[in-house]
């Protein structure tokens, strides 16, 4: 008899600061999906002038960016989420103390790669090089959205086996 059983790991590390200087990013964005936006909210223990932020996928640097502080010790930023963050992604944040302590906070969020349904235009010619033999099909939308097309021929769709897809079952 074969009991499979699995074990999950988690490691915290607990971070003193000699200086007291802390800084902490949070989300509130709870399902982060493509051609969306993302919400990050910095907290900082003591003020600083700006808190450098990267978002980071793949072991590559996605986005970079600076927060103005603007006297405040907390700031929100909305980030556009993007297909290379997918399908993870982590913010680090950090600043550099006048004590010269370097202060992070890193945060991992997964990505859903599943977008909105968008509209499509689409377009048959059935007399592209006027034989009649080709069809041509073309497809106009949003930049970066993915068209898929199948096709069968005629005689294997005579057969009509019963396993058409549906419209609602393209959709879900």
């Amino acid at each position: 008899e074969f009991i499979q059983t699995a074990f999950i790991e988690q490691r915290s590390v607990r971070y003193r600061s000699r200086s007291q200087t802390y800084i902490q990013i949070t989300t509130s964005t709870l399902e982060p999906r493509i051609d969306n936006y993302m919400i990050f909210t910095v907290n900082v223990s003591r003020y600083c002038p700006q808190v450098h932020y990267h978002i980071i996928s793949a072991s590559r640097i996605v986005y970079t960016d600076t927060i103005q502080m603007r006297d405040s010790r907390q700031q929100t930023v909305y980030v556009a989420v993007t297909r290379r963050m997918a399908p993870s992604a982590h913010i680090l944040a950090y600043f550099v103390d006048v004590t010269g302590e370097l202060v992070a906070d890193v945060i991992h969020f997964h990505v859903n790669i599943t977008s909105d349904t968008v509209a499509l235009n689409l377009t048959i010619n059935q007399r592209k090089d006027l034989t009649g033999n080709t069809v041509e099909l073309l497809a106009y939308g949003p930049p970066q959205a993915r068209v898929a097309f199948a096709g069968t021929e005629y005689a294997q769709y005579q057969l009509y086996g019963g396993n058409d897809f549906l419209e609602m079952d393209v959709r879900n």
